[in-house]
Formats: C-alpha cells, structure tokens, sequence
C-alpha cells in the first residue's frame, strides 16, 4: 500500500482558457481564494512535513462541457501553493515536487472541486 494524503477542495475551477481571456485582478482573487482555502483545509487535515512527492489532481467539475485533462492547471498550482503556504512543504520546485498529473475531470452533482494527492517519495 502506498502512503499518501489527499485533500478536496471546493472553488470555482480556473481554466487556462478562462485565465488568458480575463482581467488579471479577477484571477488574482479566484487564485487568491483557491489558495487559501487550500491552505486553511491542509491545516486542518493536519497533514505532516513532507520532503519530496509527487502530487497528483483529479478536477471534479459541476458545470459545462468537462475541459481537457489540462486545462484546470491554473488551480492545481493555487492549491500547490496553499500547501506549501500551510508549511507541508518547503517549497513547490523540483527539490520538492519531482512530479505533476493532471487527471481529465470527472462530473461533479453539485459544484467545483478539485482533489490534490501528495505521494511522499525517497529523495
């Protein structure tokens, strides 16, 4: 069995698309609110240090056509840094995180989310 920690966070799901076409104080506050969000709830999971990992995201969208396997990457990389905002993690660069998948999204009844899996591996 391999050890891991998995956090769902609830949002509005940011695409690149979305990202580009906008105005950048708008994306500032929807990254600043995935990010904190991110952050309170791995505070409150009361995930351990962790050194190296790898770090999967599984998109779990309520509404329209469901978008590429990559496309919620700008959210992905808020919850990133609310993880390490919350001291899991020293930082998000390659000495910390050797490894992203985004998986394709899957529907969601109800609304947004997005689920962050930290995999700790031997550095």
């Amino acid at each position: 069995m391999t050890l891991s920690y998995a956090l769902t966070v609830p949002g509005s799901l940011l695409t690149t698309n979305r990202e580009r076409a906008g105005s950048r104080y708008v994306r500032a506050a929807v990254v600043a609110e995935w990010r904190r969000t991110a952050k309170i709830m791995t505070l409150v999971a009361q995930i351990p240090r962790l050194e190296v990992v790898r770090v999967e995201f599984f998109p779990i969208q309520a509404k329209g056509r469901l978008a590429d396997a990559g496309a919620h990457l700008p959210s992905a990389k808020a919850v990133l840094d609310g993880v390490v905002d919350a001291g899991v993690l020293e930082d998000d660069d390659p000495r910390y995180v050797n490894s992203i998948t985004m998986h394709s999204p899957t529907r969601a009844k109800k609304h947004d989310e997005l689920t962050i899996v930290l995999y700790p591996v031997t550095p």
